[in-house]
């Protein structure tokens, strides 16, 4: 491969990572999608073109390090509501995305391994299976989420108090009143750049079953409709519905 074209893939594949990030900022399903397909497509072109591609360097011009991408994804992983607003137990998503995370790091480190092992081959490898394993448990959120198609189910609550803190652009979760399967200690997870409700006023909950089993909610204002990133339906799509969000708050 020349080096011209090898450079341009693996600028293109640095960029899909950053417009990745951005996409998981607001929720998108096309953000999750990409994040699940973006690792495996490095690691094609790793088995592919050996030569010219690695996952075992950060930012190097030959061959070209493919990994960098994956550290830029840690703001949308810690603080993005995507990732937070699930409820029950997630043991089942955490066990299977560590060993999906470890399958792609043996895959990737059995494909490099040489006579002679470095001490920067097993730090990068143990990089690597790090962010693998962070990896795996994020992507099979994004799959519980992206492919989710259950109806939603649309519970109302209250603000119970203002958040006591909340930094800039990062998620509100003020403490509301019990609603849906949800009792004492609840909080509604405000999604980004969405006007934080205050104390006293109501929150619609719009509830999700998940492709693998594992619940999820949106939270908004219900004067607001949940972001469209996350649903395929308004809030009152149905006289049911409707006829929620005229109760008092659960």
């Amino acid at each position: 491969m020349s080096k011209g074209l090898r450079n341009r893939i693996g600028g293109l594949y640095f960029l899909g990572w950053i417009g990745t990030t951005a996409l998981l900022i607001f929720g998108s399903h096309l953000g999750m999608a990409l994040h699940v397909v973006l690792p495996w497509l490095g690691l094609s072109l790793v088995l592919l073109f050996p030569r010219d591609f690695t996952l075992f360097k950060t930012l190097s011009s030959f061959p070209v390090g493919l990994t960098f991408g994956w550290l830029i994804m840690s703001p949308a992983h810690v603080g993005s509501p995507a990732y937070v607003t699930f409820l029950g137990r997630e043991d089942r998503l955490l066990w299977m995305g560590l060993l999906l995370g470890g399958l792609y790091t043996v895959i990737a480190v059995a494909s490099a391994l040489t006579p002679e092992v470095k001490l920067s081959f097993v730090l990068h490898a143990m990089l690597l299976l790090a962010m693998a394993m962070l990896y795996g448990y994020v992507a099979l959120k994004e799959v519980d989420v992206a492919f989710d198609r259950s109806p939603g189910m649309l519970y109302r609550s209250k603000v119970l108090d203002k958040d006591r803190f909340r930094a800039y652009g990062s998620p509100s979760s003020p403490p509301i009143e019990p609603w849906g399967p949800v009792g004492s200690n609840a909080h509604a997870t405000i999604p980004y750049f969405q006007p934080v409700p205050k104390k006293g006023d109501p929150v619609c909950m719009m509830l999700k079953q998940g492709a693998l089993g594992v619940p999820w909610y949106i939270a908004s204002g219900c004067s607001e409709e949940p972001l469209r990133a996350n649903l395929s339906q308004p809030l009152a799509s149905s006289p049911e519905q409707s006829e929620i969000l005229k109760r008092e708050p659960y």
